[in-house]
């Protein structure tokens, strides 16, 4: 048991003949079976005795009184004098036996009567919307047909080892792990790699080349099959829904049709997705994005906490799972298509005909514009060719040109804060859009959700050209968390500065970061960088350029080591550990010399049903990680590191590295051409 906090916890599990507290204590048996009955609660040793030190909230040990500070004497009649024991025998019952505990509380001995559950039900929020049964899409079955080259060559060491019989019983071992725990979010691409552990190159390498493609609307198209989804029907909006949102006679009417009401009828789309759940609920589920993934940043487990947090959180994850997604992917698709070399001529074209500029007009956007025009969903507004300054939020700006600055929500839903000085919010628009044609521009995000980011909907920023600035703060930079966002930058030599979930990050949702050329840079704290969470599609594509990504010293390691940090970045699928299962994230960089520095947790890592990818096709690359990285996985996950071409330099420098697996876990590195050079330690390049 690997001690650190998100290495799980023993779960106290029993089975036998009651005990009486006056029964003498028995030594418990040296052979016991293994039945995966557990309990939901975590031991230590304190002042030589056995201390609990965390009771799971809602579980079996919470519901039956056991609390924080309890010190056990025995699960009768066994005496119980180390953790050891005690996970040795809690392995050995059936779940739905009752039994009694000996514990000490406040001097005082008393007993309590527990009920021993299993995994599934422990952990029942992965279950509750019976997901188990989703059937093989045709991508699942000709990966089954099918035998890449990487299968073949392990298939041929196994033969050549005698090692069928493992391989079968690790298989059954993989399968019996996807059944321990229910599905409702496990995506059907991560079920696949876990039953089919050998497939796991050609599944990475065909998720690649789906997403090769540099016309975003395809990339769109192509995520809701990866996420279960069929895209919903768009529906035919009569005028008078969008006519009403942006009420002026004077607006010109190809403008209208060329930006504006495609931009609201994408808004329109995404609210749809939202149906199942009403205004209080909307706004509970909003307000308690950032609480989540706090306690996930500072905790990483969400059941850590007392009842209250872990219920709250988990009434989080419930509305989330209820937002329907396939709305959401379809006005990503509709508000996309503005993105196209012919409907970005129409834009610009049309946007000097008719000048139209609010008197209300506030002083935080200052510079040349021509149009300006609030709208309840925000202000819509159309800057000349100079440089403007953006100083407030906006639901819609088009900038024709200039060194600008943007210090707004830049391109996402706008969000209002939940109350005075409150972390929270509440959502005021369902889209939000930017496009920049050309300029040395700064994108300074105003919080979280922002910078081509989406909370509640969809967002879209794109660059057509320019040396860029994008700095941000949490949920940035093409980030979701029930939505779609989308950055995307055309050329130039860019750097985007961030801290937590940004740089290609999504929940409930996607998140996607292409930028077509230049040197870039990419730096973020964590959970950056294609980091695909429950639910979601992350992925980061940058397709030339010599390109530095860091995601290192800046969050100290969760394991107390020193001058090691925290990464969980650079391609990474990971879910909500015993409450919901985690995403895809994909990091594809096509071709240059770059660099990659993460710490713990990156460079093409799956964590609990995740899939992490980073596919690189061409350059002499550097890989600096720590532990678990380069193509790593642990607790029924993923990981998975393709490099198709160059001379490469690997170095991690803790366990479970290139090509390291840990409980369950599925890591697959691959190398196909090119003088490299391997660094590591212990568990690593293939363990």
């Amino acid at each position: 048991m690997l001690r650190h906090p998100l290495f799980w916890t023993f779960y106290l599990c029993f089975l036998g003949p009651l005990g009486s507290q006056e029964t003498a204590l028995l030594d418990l048996p040296a052979d016991l079976p293994h039945n995966y009955g557990v309990l939901g609660a975590r031991l230590k040793i304190a002042a030589d005795t056995l201390m609990v030190s965390h009771v799971t909230p809602l579980g079996p040990a919470d519901t039956a009184g056991l609390r924080q500070g309890d010190r056990l004497l025995a699960a009768l009649p066994y005496r119980m004098r180390t953790v050891q024991d005690f996970s040795r025998y809690i392995k050995s019952l059936l779940p739905d036996t009752q039994f009694e505990l000996l514990i000490v509380r406040n001097d005082s001995t008393q007993t309590l009567t527990c009920m021993v559950t299993d995994v599934r039900r422990l952990y029942a929020l992965m279950g509750e919307q019976a997901r188990d049964s989703t059937p093989l899409q045709q991508r699942h079955r000709q990966w089954r047909a099918r035998s890449g080259k990487g299968e073949n060559l392990a298939k041929s060491t196994i033969d050549s080892l005698g090692a069928g019989t493992e391989l079968e019983n690790l298989q059954r071992a993989f399968a019996l792990e996807t059944r321990r725990y229910a599905a409702d979010c496990r995506l059907q691409d991560v079920h696949f790699g876990l039953v089919n552990p050998l497939k796991n190159g050609q599944l990475a390498a065909d998720l690649a080349a789906a997403f090769s493609n540099t016309v975003l609307d395809s990339t769109i198209a192509r995520m809701p099959p990866h996420l279960d989804l069929s895209l919903a029907p768009s529906p035919i909006f009569d005028t008078a829904a969008t006519d009403s949102l942006l009420a002026s006679n004077e607006i010109d009417p190809s403008l209208y049709q060329s930006l504006f009401r495609p931009f609201l009828e994408a808004g329109l789309l995404a609210e749809l997705a939202f149906a199942e759940l009403d205004s209080v609920e909307q706004n509970q589920l909003f307000s308690g994005i950032p609480a989540l993934l706090k306690t996930f940043s500072e905790d990483f487990l969400l059941g850590e906490g007392d009842r209250e947090q872990t219920a709250s959180h988990m009434h989080t994850l419930r509305l989330a799972k209820r937002v329907d997604l396939a709305y959401l992917f379809a006005a990503a698709l509709k508000i996309s298509q503005l993105t196209d070399p012919v409907a970005l001529k129409e834009i610009r074209h049309r946007a000097r005909k008719k000048p139209l500029i609010s008197d209300q007009l506030p002083p935080a956007f200052q510079g040349d514009l021509l149009f300006a025009a609030p709208t309840p969903w925000g202000w819509f507004l159309v800057g000349d060719k100079g440089p403007n300054f953006y100083g407030a939020n906006a639901a819609l700006i088009v900038d024709l040109g200039g060194d600008d600055t943007y210090l707004n929500n830049c391109g996402a839903p706008i969000l209002l804060p939940h109350a005075a000085d409150s972390v929270a919010f509440r959502r005021q628009s369902p889209a939000g859009l930017l496009i920049d044609f050309a300029g040395d521009d700064r994108y300074i995000g105003n919080g979280w959700g922002a910078t081509g980011s989406a909370v509640g909907g969809v967002g879209l920023l794109l660059d057509l050209q320019g040396d860029d600035l994008y700095q941000g703060d949490r949920l940035t930079q093409a980030a979701a968390f029930c939505g779609v966002g989308l950055l995307c930058d055309r050329r130039g030599n860019d750097t985007y500065l961030a801290q937590e979930w940004a740089q290609g990050a999504a929940f409930f949702g996607a998140g996607a970061l292409v930028d077509d050329g230049g040197t870039d840079l990419y730096s973020a704290a964590q959970f950056s960088q294609a980091f695909g969470g429950t639910r979601a599609l992350a992925l980061l594509r940058d397709w030339r350029g010599d390109d530095t990504y860091l995601a290192d010293r800046k969050t100290p390691s969760g394991y107390g080591t020193s001058d090691i940090y925290s990464g969980w970045s650079q391609g990474v699928g990971c879910g909500f550990r015993g409450y919901s299962s985690g995403g895809i994230g994909l990091l594809l960089d096509a071709e240059g010399r770059d660099t990659y520095q993460a710490g713990n947790f990156s460079q093409g890592l799956g964590y609990f049903f995740g899939l992490g990818i980073l596919v690189d096709h061409r350059g002499d690359d550097v890989y600096r990680g720590s532990r678990y990285a380069q193509g790593a996985s642990a607790h029924q996950a993923i990981g998975v590191l393709i490099d198709e071409r160059g001379d490469d330099t690997y170095q991690a420098q803790m366990a479970a590295a290139q090509a390291g697996a840990w409980d369950a876990g599925i890591a697959w590195l691959c190398d196909l051409d090119g003088n490299d050079s391997y660094t590591a330690q212990h568990l690593a390049q293939g363990a």
